[in-house]
């Protein structure tokens, strides 16, 4: 996943940490978007960490582990079954990085188009 969703990271040790548990944030995407469109996907996930579950502000857990607020505010939970192998568990890692990198580059293009338009307008402001 990591290698495949621009500005995806993965929180906490990548091998000391819970079976079937894994967190990640990704710069640049909001993470109510990810849930958002993970859910309409089928899968399941929680934004955040649990510590901070329902809360709009980042997770303590994560700006103590030096994670900037608003990359904290995109993290994405999710709670995979075990054994997470064979032809299922392939199929829902398949979906997930669909979701995650058209999300990715819609927020790209969000992010361009209104540079663009920011450029635009300053040329605009500096030609009156």
């Amino acid at each position: 996943m990591l290698a495949e969703v621009p500005g995806a990271r993965l929180t906490g040790h990548p091998e000391e940490r819970l079976p079937g548990h894994a967190s990640f944030v990704v710069r640049g995407v909001s993470g109510e978007s990810l849930l958002v469109a993970l859910d309409a996907a089928g899968v399941a996930a929680s934004s955040g960490s649990a510590c901070a579950a329902g809360r709009d502000e980042p997770s303590p857990v994560l700006l103590a582990m030096g994670i900037e607020p608003t990359l904290a505010q995109t993290a994405i939970r999710f709670t995979l079954p075990a054994p997470f192998e064979g032809p299922e568990g392939e199929a829902l890692l398949d979906r997930v990085l669909e979701v995650l990198t058209a999300e990715v580059a819609t927020a790209a293009g969000k992010r361009g188009a209104a540079s663009r338009g920011a450029v635009l307008n300053q040329r605009d402001v500096g030609s009156a």
